[in-house]
């Protein structure tokens, strides 16, 4: 579906608006198919070259530590995720327009995400 929207981008460039467009949980295409669990390192490519945002906040994605839901962005996702998907992250990594700064829900950074998921420092105690 993403492959088919693309290619009608070119032909049609009312079309464009819509990869930004995201879903009753703000969730943008870029977001849902990082999400997805899916090898989509081909398709990302093809979405940054469109100038979409990868700064969206999205709905639930993981539950939080209190059982609840969080709104969190891309960047987030592959930093919590990230050994997951390494391409993935460096992809998003390099987008020009990424925010590194953007809060979660909880205010959490995507640095904070990658310190206190992958073992490095638990940044709440301060302690290894």
């Amino acid at each position: 579906v993403i492959t088919a929207l693309l290619n009608a981008m070119g032909k049609r460039p009312a079309l464009i608006p819509l990869i930004n467009k995201p879903n009753i949980k703000d969730q943008t295409p870029l977001f849902a198919l990082v999400t997805s669990g899916i090898d989509s390192s081909g398709l990302i490519t093809k979405l940054l070259v469109r100038n979409l945002n990868a700064n969206c906040n999205a709905l639930c994605q993981y539950e939080n530590g209190a059982g609840g839901c969080e709104r969190i962005t891309v960047l987030h996702y592959l930093s919590k995720y990230g050994d997951r998907s390494l391409r993935d992250l460096n992809l998003i990594l390099s987008t020009r327009n990424i925010n590194f700064n953007m809060t979660s829900s909880e205010g959490m950074t995507a640095l904070h995400l990658a310190l206190w998921n992958h073992g490095h420092t638990d940044i709440r105690t301060k302690s290894k």
